[in-house]
């Protein structure tokens, strides 16, 4: 808990410098479907990787831990299976990542509100 904390301050703070590497898209996401795979197996689910390598040059350690945030929030929520899918051709950007479920997803009256701090 003291962990998370310290992460939301150190990303809340404008200053913090995040380095940037060279990483493999694809990879951290098999890694990421990896780390969810024992709850994953637990309930049954599949969770699938798509798309070919692709490398990019990011903040890897901040996209490791949403990719495998957002991992936790579709296997907890989905009923068969998670794919997570690496875009090189994603429109309006040089990439993307998309992680779909067949979960129920969020209410309209929700959308705008999950980017409020500490809302569940």
């Amino acid at each position: 808990m003291v962990d998370k904390l310290l992460q939301l301050s150190r990303l809340e703070a404008v200053d913090e410098h995040w380095p940037a590497a060279t990483v493999d898209l694809r990879t951290m996401a098999e890694e990421a479907a990896m780390l969810l795979m024992p709850e994953a197996n637990r309930r049954d689910l599949k969770l699938i990787v798509e798309g070919e390598s692709l490398q990019a040059t990011i903040p890897g350690e901040q996209l490791f831990r949403i990719l495998v945030n957002l991992l936790q929030n579709a296997v907890r929520h989905t009923t068969d299976q998670v794919v997570i899918r690496v875009d090189p051709e994603a429109p309006g950007a040089a990439w993307a990542i998309h992680i779909e479920d067949n979960g129920p997803g969020l209410a309209e009256e929700e959308r705008e509100a999950v980017f409020e701090r500490f809302y569940t």
